[in-house]
């Protein structure tokens, strides 16, 4: 699960962490600056564009629409692998290689 936490860097790149953040194990971060005076700490909402979000938020956040295009065509494409761009169908096959294949093949 990501999760999202707010920072400070200094000018010598330690990182401090605004509020205490509980883990039980060793993890890897991904940190994403924002442009100056852009923290929610002097009341601007901070933002960062999807096209900077890590690969796998933006994967996880297109998973319930893909979930859903599994549902409503699980009768059509039942027992086969398919490759989704979106909601949007770009390759098929009897084999996760060959959905691939047809993924690709289509510029996907």
């Amino acid at each position: 699960m990501l999760q999202t936490v707010e920072a400070e860097i200094d000018v010598n790149g330690n990182i401090r962490l605004l509020e205490p953040l509980p883990v039980t194990t060793p993890r890897r971060v991904l940190v994403t600056l924002l442009e100056p005076g852009a923290t929610s700490t002097n009341g601007t909402e901070a933002t960062v564009p999807a096209a900077s979000l890590p690969v796998q938020a933006t994967l996880e956040m297109r998973r319930p629409q893909q979930m859903e295009w599994l549902k409503a065509h699980a009768e059509e494409y039942g027992g086969l692998y398919v490759a989704l761009g979106g909601e949007q169908l770009v390759g098929v096959g009897k084999t996760f290689r060959a959905a691939n294949e047809a993924a690709r093949a289509a510029g996907r």
